[in-house]
């Protein structure tokens, strides 16, 4: 049987904040969206304009906005959910991997997360600390 060939995936938007834009990798063929992507079968990550990875491509959904220099992103856990959490602008885990709905980071420095089991969302900070 032959195996599927992995395809990577090369944008080519004028959108890179951050110098970042969001690539994929996986068995299918085309174009990554670098404001939102959450492909079925694709590990997105993100690539510097001179096609360096910056930050490995591991994630179900990415996104990048120039408000924020946290990126909200999504991994499965080990029940096969999407969790989602923030890196930073090289990848590095700043807030956990423990929410079930994330927006991005606004000009003032708050998200919109929603913990798994609860109806209503909260605002957090940047560090994670819930805000009122």
């Amino acid at each position: 049987m032959k195996r599927p060939r992995q395809t990577a995936l090369t944008p080519e938007f004028s959108y890179w904040p951050h110098g970042l834009c969001i690539y994929g990798v996986g068995k299918r063929k085309g174009l990554i969206s670098t404001v939102k992507s959450g492909h079925s079968g694709l590990k997105l990550g993100a690539i510097n304009s001179k096609n360096e990875i910056v930050i490995p491509a591991k994630y179900a959904t990415m996104s990048i906005t120039k408000d924020s220099d946290l990126i909200s992103v999504g991994l499965l856990n080990e029940n096969k959910e999407l969790r989602y959490g923030f890196i930073d602008l090289k990848g590095n885990q700043v807030i956990p991997f423990i929410y079930e709905e994330a927006s991005d980071f606004n000009k003032n420095g708050r998200a919109r997360v929603r913990f798994p089991g609860e109806r209503k969302s909260v605002l957090i900070d940047k560090k994670g600390n819930i805000v009122r």
